[in-house]
This record gives C-alpha cells, sequence and structure tokens, in this order.
C-alpha cells in the first residue's frame, strides 16, 4: 500500500503539470493574439503608406 505522503506528492505534481499546460495554453494564446495585433499594425501601415505615396504623386502631377 502507498505511503499518504507519496500520494500526496504525486497528487501535487499532477497539479503542478496541470497549472503548467494551463500556463503554457496562456502562453500559446497571448502569443497568437501579439501575432493577430502584429499583422493588424502592419496593415494599417501599409495602407498609411500607400495613401502618401498617392498623395505624393498627385502633388506632383499638379
Amino acid at each position: 500500500m502507498e505511503r499518504p505522503s507519496k500520494a500526496i506528492r504525486r497528487e501535487k505534481s499532477e497539479e503542478a503539470k496541470i497549472q503548467l499546460n494551463l500556463n503554457q495554453q496562456k502562453l500559446v494564446d497571448t502569443e497568437l493574439r501579439n501575432a493577430q495585433l502584429r499583422r493588424e499594425n502592419l496593415l494599417m501601415e501599409k495602407q498609411i503608406l500607400e495613401l502618401k505615396l498617392l498623395y505624393w504623386k498627385e502633388k506632383n502631377r499638379l
């Protein structure tokens, strides 16, 4: 039969593994959200640069 202290250690170890998995999932979710925000930011910067280019083309045409 297993000693109670060993069972408690095993239970704590399982809880630690579960917590680690949750933390890793949070990290992955956060990194994914960060990547999505960076992508949106780059698309907005691209739009701004395209508008500036149109402005300067039009200005130089006149």
